[in-house]
Formats: structure tokens, sequence, C-alpha cells
């Protein structure tokens, strides 16, 4: 049965386990545990209340992290409770089990409605696999922020090896219809993810590609309306070509890609036929004043460790 319609994120997760650890650095402490991004994490929950207005709508949480890619799209399918894949390296014991954990359970009928949804928009022409491999970083380490108490359900779901943005884009598309189900949509990656390029200077200074980059993200996202969701599509699937600094901000693009997914989950296009007869104007300004002002809206911004770009988005 189909309920409200509950919005998308984009989370950039920051450094591994940076925002469960306390550090004395004054550049690793940008993105800790009492850094402005932890905080922001922290009050998502408030957000997604503020944002849907009631509580309790959340049945799972479905997540798309840059940390895993497989030949298909495929779906974390655990026949007992979750393990969690500890997938960073070098930081100190408190990071790793048995100190750090996240005891949250899965959904398999989400994850069996997951799989059935995508190869049934899909005609059949995409068949999603199952694999019991273990939450990764960019699964539980802002959930446990977030969502300390860990007592909603969690499904995860591959990218797809070759990273194509359009393809991501259209699972995005066929993943829209779970909105109304009870599924809160979390796609989870880094605004910008070029580990090179980190500073181990004044933390304050800015790169100023970075931040050329962040900004034209945000503008192409949040003018996206549904009536130009197909030119905005466009520019998205050649946004290597279009965006300033693209391959600066992201050597490799399995950081981003989870925005594309975010993108096609989000907007309803207008069908282009679509006219209004005179008789109609009453009735179109009202839906023209539920819509919303933004679409999609960039819910925190920051450039920390001099060009890490963590910036967050929440689509309508």
């Amino acid at each position: 049965m189909a309920g409200k319609m509950l919005p998308v994120l984009f989370l950039s997760h920051g450094g591994g386990p940076a925002h469960l650890l306390e550090s004395s650095d004054p550049i690793f402490s940008t993105i800790d545990k009492n850094s402005p991004s932890a905080d922001f994490l922290r009050n998502l929950p408030r957000l997604l209340r503020q944002e849907n207005k009631t509580n309790g709508d959340i049945r799972c949480i479905l997540v798309i992290s840059a940390h895993w890619e497989e030949p298909q799209f495929t779906v974390e399918y655990p026949l007992k409770n979750p393990k969690l894949y500890y997938d960073y390296y070098g930081f100190p014991d408190e990071a790793y089990a048995p100190h750090t954990t996240y005891p949250v359970k899965t959904d398999l009928a989400v994850a069996d409605r997951v799989i059935a949804q995508i190869e049934a928009a899909s005609q059949g022409k995409w068949r999603v696999a199952k694999k019991e491999r273990g939450f990764d970083h960019g699964v539980f380490i802002p959930l446990k922020v977030a969502f300390p108490e860990a007592n909603i359900p969690v499904v995860q779901l591959s990218l797809k090896e070759g990273l194509s943005m359009r393809e991501h884009i259209q699972l995005g598309e066929y993943l829209r219809p779970l909105r109304s189900e009870g599924v809160l949509i979390v796609t989870s990656g880094q605004i910008t993810h070029n580990l090179r390029m980190m500073r181990s200077g004044d933390p304050n200074v800015k790169d100023p590609k970075s931040v050329e980059f962040c900004e034209y993200i945000c503008r192409l996202l949040e003018s996206t309306t549904p009536e130009n969701y197909e030119e905005h599509k466009r520019r998205l699937v050649n946004i290597a070509d279009l965006a300033p600094h693209f391959y600066y901000a992201h050597p490799r693009p399995e950081h981003f890609v989870p925005i594309a997914v975010a993108f096609g989950a989000s907007f309803v296009p207008q069908p282009e036929d679509e006219t209004e007869s005179p008789q109609d104007d009453s009735e179109g300004d009202a839906v023209a004043a539920a819509l919303p002002e933004k679409f999609a809206e960039r819910i925190y911004n920051e450039v920390v460790m001099g060009s890490m770009g963590i910036d967050s988005y929440l689509f309508r």
C-alpha cells in the first residue's frame, strides 16, 4: 500500500571512522566526533522529522554506499544478523570490533522487494544478485552517528562496476516507488574525494578548485525541477565533461556516483504534453503552493582538511 513519500538523502560520510573518534590533531579534528559534520549527522533524525512531519514512517533504510561495487547490482542478504565490514586501515583499536559495533538488523522482505522492483521496472533486463558481505563503513559509520539506537532495519545495495552515471540514475528511477513504502533511501559517498590532495597545513585554507566544484554541483542540483529533470539528467550523465575540476575532485568517481542514484530516485519528470485548461487555474495554484521551494537542497556544506568537500543533500 502506497504511503507518504519519504525524502532521499545523499550523505558525505567523512573519513573512515573519523566521526566516531576524538582527535587532538588540528587537521583530523575537523571531521572527528566533536566536529560540526558529526553534529549534523546526530541532528539528522530531527531534520527528517521536520521534513516528514511524523515519526515512525521509516520502515527500513536502504543504503547505496561508495564502498561496494559488483559486476551486477547486488543486495546484501545475510541469513543471520548482518556483520560489519571494517574496510578502513590504520585507525586506533577503538575503531574496530569489539569496541565499535552496530547491532542493526536487516529486513529480507525489503531486500526481496528491492530485487523485485528493479527487475520488474527494467522489464527483466537487469538481474539483481544476493550476497552476504557485511555492511561497510559507508553504511554503518553515518548510521551509527545518526541512529545510534540501531532500531531501524538496514538493507544495502551495491554500485555496479563501470560506475556509469546513466545506469545509476536509472537505478534511482527504478527505486523511486519504494519511497512510498516506508523505505528511506540513503546514498553514501563524498562530494569530493581526492585523498592525495588533502593538505596537512592550515585546515581553514580551502582549496579553490574543490570549492568551485562543490558550488557547481549545488547549483545543478538545487535548480532541478520536474520540468527540467531530463535536461539536468543529461548534464549529470556528462558531469565529468561539464563540471569544473571533476577529475581533480574525483580521480575515480565511486564516491560521486551515489548522488546519481539519489537524483534518479527523487524527481518525477513533468510529462511534456501535459496541459492545463483555464478552468484548472485555482487547482493549479493550490498544487503549486504545495510544491517545495527546492526539490533538492544542500543541507550541509563544508570543505575540511583543505580539499575534502563533505556536502550533504536532501531530495524531496
